[in-house]
């Protein structure tokens, strides 16, 4: 974000870079797994609000062929403030989570202090925001429980995740914005038994 200031003439010596900070306490393990399952559970966490790009999520993820998405895939989508929104946004929200059928779950808010229970739930963090960001706490936050990033490849989304080297899973899935860019990352995650894995990132561009 700081580059895209600086892209539009302001000095970069004016800026300096402040990291959320989280809470390190309690780390979430790997999801169990029966022994013939799937690293296929997705969690979108966050304000569900007409700019994270849920709807494209959700296309994306009823545009997965039966025989990828299989009978185990799942996706999570914790999040708030949906009583606030336009209605418009509202009515289309609600209805894309009702066609998605089982493929999808809107469990609500939450707080702070559950993020941990709620990581143990999924395999994948999915960042499908259409509006530039500059370093979402979600990113942060799957990192520190070691879960892959499936992001569309707008802002600090893909440069954020290419930037840390600490711990053992720190791979980016990134597309455009939009179900082509999504949905392929939807296929690379529902088609894997182990989420990716290794000290460096390894970004791929679908």
């Amino acid at each position: 974000m700081i580059d895209r200031y600086v892209n539009w003439g302001l000095p970069r010596a004016k800026f300096t870079l402040l990291e959320n900070g989280i809470d390190t306490t309690r780390v979430a393990p790997p999801r169990p797994l029966p022994p013939t399952g799937r690293r296929s559970r997705f969690g979108f966490f966050g304000q569900v609000t007409e700019f994270k790009g849920l709807q494209v999520l959700l296309d994306a993820v009823g545009r997965v062929a039966d025989d990828v998405w299989g009978d185990d895939a799942a996706l999570c989508i914790f999040g708030g403030n949906l009583e606030n929104q336009p209605e418009a946004f509202r009515n289309s929200f609600e209805t894309l989570v009702e066609k998605a059928g089982r493929r999808a779950k809107f469990y609500g808010s939450y707080r702070s202090e559950e993020m941990p229970d709620l990581m143990r739930q999924v395999d994948w963090v999915v960042v499908p925001s259409i509006w530039w960001e500059n370093s979402p706490l979600v990113i942060q936050e799957a990192f520190l429980h070691g879960r892959p990033i499936i992001a569309s490849d707008i802002g600090g989304r893909y440069t954020f995740p290419r930037q840390q080297r600490r711990g053992s899973h720190r791979q980016a899935f990134r597309g455009p914005p939009g179900p082509q860019g999504v949905g392929a990352a939807a296929r690379c995650g529902a088609g894997a038994d182990q989420p990716p894995a290794g000290g460096e990132p390894a970004p791929r561009a679908l």
